[in-house]
This record gives C-alpha cells, sequence and structure tokens, in this order.
C-alpha cells in the first residue's frame, strides 16, 4: 500500500522536487525511496541524519536538506553535508553557518 502511495505521488508531482521528510526513518527505506526516484530528503536532528549520511554516503545523488531547528553549536557536524539548511531563524545562526563554511571553502547563499 505504502509502495503505490509513493508511487502515485511521484506521478502526481513528476516536475517538482519532492523533499522526503526522514525523521524516524531508518536508511535502509531511504534505499526504497531512492529506487523510487526520490533524491531529495530532509532531516531536523542532527543525530540521526549524520547517521543516516554516514550510511547512504556512498549515493552521491542524494540532496541532504536540514529541515528543523538548528542549534548553532551543531552547525559544525552538518555543515559540509547538507545541500540546504531551511530553518535559519536567528542572526547567530546565520553567523555560525557562515564560519563554519568558510573553514570548508563553502559558498552559501
Amino acid at each position: 500500500m505504502l509502495s503505490e502511495n509513493i508511487d502515485q505521488i511521484i506521478k502526481e508531482c513528476s516536475n517538482q522536487v519532492i523533499v522526503a521528510a526522514t525523521k524516524y526513518v531508518a536508511a535502509s527505506d531511504l534505499l526504497l525511496l531512492r529506487e523510487k526516484g526520490i533524491k531529495d530528503f530532509g532531516e531536523n536532528r542532527v543525530d540521526d541524519f549524520l547517521i543516516k549520511y554516514q550510511e547512504m554516503k556512498e549515493y552521491e545523488d542524494i540532496t541532504w536538506h536540514f529541515i528543523g531547528t538548528l542549534q548553532t553549536n551543531k552547525v559544525k557536524y552538518i555543515i559540509d553535508k547538507v545541500d540546504l539548511i531551511h530553518s535559519v531563524n536567528t542572526i547567530s545562526l546565520i553567523k555560525e553557518i557562515e564560519k563554519q563554511a568558510s573553514k570548508h571553502d563553502l559558498n552559501i547563499h
């Protein structure tokens, strides 16, 4: 049933980017979604993201989104691994993102 729902969503959104929110989803389930064509994954917990990132590291076609509240002290753990950070809500977080990005020669915008 879930597979049919995913197929239907993909069909209906063929010209859209689908970001699969992966909270409480195992990396093995992300592989199933990837096989269906979903390659954008959003996580909202740094520790869970890092586990999934390590398990899925070999798949270079994945785009990682951080979609949750991000604490400034955790930016350093994800800055070189995520493609987008969706929830920037303070100037101090922006400054920390810029600081950590510069350490990795990353251009942020």
